[in-house]
């Protein structure tokens, strides 16, 4: 069983328009790397890869911007609350 859940500071950041790098996860399945975060392997071996990720602003702001309409089109409190309530 899976029991850990994804921090509420990422939704924080994701709300200011803040790129994640974060070593590969789960993060209740919400969050899919290379899509909504670059995904920063253990042993930093793809660093030079998000130094370069970082150089372009116009991809930054596409992966948070993209990010961003993602969690509010599908994961807000409400998406939340409505998917409990309308359980049998």
């Amino acid at each position: 069983m899976y029991t850990k859940a994804i921090s509420s500071r990422r939704f924080d950041a994701i709300g200011t328009h803040t790129l994640h790098v974060m070593y590969s996860g789960r993060y209740n399945n919400i969050l899919k790397p290379g899509e909504h975060y670059f995904e920063l392997k253990k042993d930093h071996s793809n660093i030079d890869d998000l130094l370069s990720l970082l150089r372009d602003p116009r991809k930054v702001q596409s992966i948070t911007s993209a990010t961003y309409d993602y969690v509010l089109q599908n994961h807000t409190h409400k998406h939340r609350l409505d998917s409990l309530l309308s359980q049998d």
